[in-house]
């Protein structure tokens, strides 16, 4: 196979032979404005796609999204690795590791500063030990049954609709709310309606919370079947249980399509939020992120501590 087998960059046309290959594998479908959403029209950066090509036919692929950072107030244009794809007719050939080694190649030949992602657990090994990969932590799930949420109480005034447009208002909260965070990602307008807004295919709602007509919180969520969760992906805030626990009721009642039974979600690092979480009444429960990094020697950071780059589950989130 080796002599036939053809690893190259993704074009534009791959685009229906790789959403043919995800929808196999994965059994689901992957929506046509999705993916060029993502990965064509993406505002961040095309993202960076390498694919596997055997006589002819498309039989692996895996796909990096371009993700804006923010270091130290400097603007960075980093990636977030996305997936990898195998036709199971043609496994064991070491595909998996060869599209890996390209993207990898395709980082450093465009000097990217770092590039991070969330593997399971029967990739994780290959990004370690053949890519140079670094894991940072097992982010664990945290859990909150509604019955356990507190009452909470608050004079913020609740505005809850579907997540699709953002400002600069939301910009400046989270800059507000992050900015002694060494590293984070800078959740600009463009970005945030990258990540929520309907092109992606899930049903995203935002509350935000005013005071004195003033943006003062922010949460977005999603109904997630397969655990009966609502998953809180994205919560900025000046950190109040109070008020935290009035969003996540805003938030309960705006999600009305499902059978949902509790919230979801995970805070890691340096998020002003984590200890607030566990404190309103988050606990973990058995499903784990692994979060993994791999920096550009030129970038010249060592791998950061969790108290110098905060993540949310908003940046993992987008399958």
């Amino acid at each position: 196979m080796s002599e036939a087998l053809q690893i190259r960059e993704f074009v534009d046309s791959d685009e229906q032979s790789i959403r043919d290959l995800f929808e196999v594998i994965v059994e689901r479908p992957f929506p046509p404005e999705r993916f060029r959403w993502l990965f064509i029209d993406n505002p961040a950066g095309r993202g960076i796609c390498p694919v596997a090509e055997f006589e002819g036919r498309l039989v692996g692929s895996t796909a990096s999204v371009a993700v804006p950072f923010r270091y130290r107030g400097r603007d960075l244009e980093v990636f977030r690795l996305q997936d990898a794809l195998v036709d199971a007719n043609v496994r064991g050939q070491g595909i998996y590791t060869k599209l890996m080694v390209e993207s990898s190649r395709l980082f450093d030949e465009r000097n990217v500063p770092f590039v991070f992602g969330f593997p399971n657990e029967n990739s994780r090994w290959i990004f370690e030990n053949k890519g140079g990969y670094t894991l940072l932590d097992e982010i664990p799930t945290l859990r909150l049954d509604f019955s356990a949420l507190p009452e909470g109480c608050s004079d913020l005034e609740f505005k809850a609709e579907p997540a699709g447009e953002f400002s600069s208002d939301d910009l400046q909260l989270f800059e507000r709310c992050w900015q002694g965070v060494a590293l984070h990602t800078l959740r600009s307008p463009g970005y945030l309606k990258l990540r929520y807004s309907p092109q992606v295919g899930r049903n995203y709602h935002t509350i935000r919370g005013f005071r004195d007509g003033e943006l003062s919180l922010l949460v977005v969520g999603k109904y997630f079947a397969p655990a009966r969760s609502i998953d809180v992906v994205e919560l900025v805030g000046p950190g109040d249980v109070n008020e935290l626990a009035a969003a996540l009721r805003a938030l309960q009642s705006s999600i009305s399509d499902g059978e949902a039974e509790g919230f979801e979600s995970w805070f890691w690092g340096a998020n002003p939020l984590t200890g607030m979480a566990r404190e309103i009444g988050f606990r973990e429960v058995v499903r784990t992120t692994n979060l993994i990094w791999r920096a550009d020697p030129a970038f010249g950071e060592k791998v950061p501590g969790d108290g110098e780059l905060l993540l949310t589950m908003g940046d993992s989130d987008v399958y």
